[in-house]
């Protein structure tokens, strides 16, 4: 069973996370094959990039572990922040990363 760390979005934890990539998407759908999680997602607007290019497209974000952390739902915009597998150019969602639902307000404050 699954048990979620509810990660708060502040700009402390913006900073001490340190996280690789920011982006505003919708969430297209979530994918499960045996233990492989991950969430297909509709970019919206890169607040922030590194090693990874992210196209304003369809992307998918992978899980780490096969939990659902954080919890996203289907055709409800976020805003996630979570880190980059450099090698195989993949964007994570893993223990630490955030999606909360999307207010404007949350993008002035990381732009």
């Amino acid at each position: 069973r699954c048990k979620c760390k509810n990660v708060k979005l502040c700009q402390k934890t913006y900073v001490k996370n340190n996280y690789n990539y920011v982006i505003r998407a919708r969430v297209k759908e979530i994918k499960s094959r045996s233990h492989d999680l991950s969430a297909v997602v509709e970019v919206k607007d890169v607040l922030k990039s590194s090693l990874v290019h992210i196209p304003r497209d369809t992307v998918t974000l992978h899980y780490s572990s096969g939990c659902l952390c954080p919890a996203l739902v289907p055709n409800e915009e976020y805003i996630i922040m979570g880190y980059e597998n450099e090698e195989r150019s993949r964007l994570l969602l893993i223990e630490g990363s955030i999606a909360q639902k999307w207010k404007d307000r949350i993008g002035r404050k990381v732009k």
